[in-house]
């Protein structure tokens, strides 16, 4: 039987893509919820870019995400790169749930 040896960090480009889409997900719910008042930005310097736009925070807060998974593609070879994604993984993936739960709960009381 023959067997197919993978590259290692094969999978890195579609856990960065899954990012970007949690990413994504994160930066409207965090606009929707701090626009109905129901939350505020934990973030000093993400609270004071939305004090100027809700656009500059979107674009920063977007920029600053693709900077650091481009980084991370580029090491992708390098277990610490590997740990990277999949923490970042991990962490997008509880803030999407929170954000899920929340809004439910939201939904349910109105």
């Amino acid at each position: 039987m023959a067997t197919v040896r993978r590259e290692v960090g094969s999978w890195a480009p579609t856990v960065a893509a899954v990012i970007v889409g949690l990413n994504l997900f994160d930066c409207v719910m965090t606009l929707l919820f701090l626009r109905l008042g129901h939350c505020t930005e934990a973030n000093p310097l993400m609270a004071a870019l939305l004090r100027q736009s809700a656009w500059l925070f979107a674009g920063v807060k977007v920029a600053l995400v693709h900077a650091g998974l481009l980084l991370l593609l580029q090491l992708r070879h390098s277990r610490v790169a590997r740990l990277g994604l999949g923490a970042g993984l991990v962490a997008y993936l509880s803030v999407a749930a929170l954000h899920l739960s929340f809004a439910l709960r939201e939904l349910r009381f109105h």
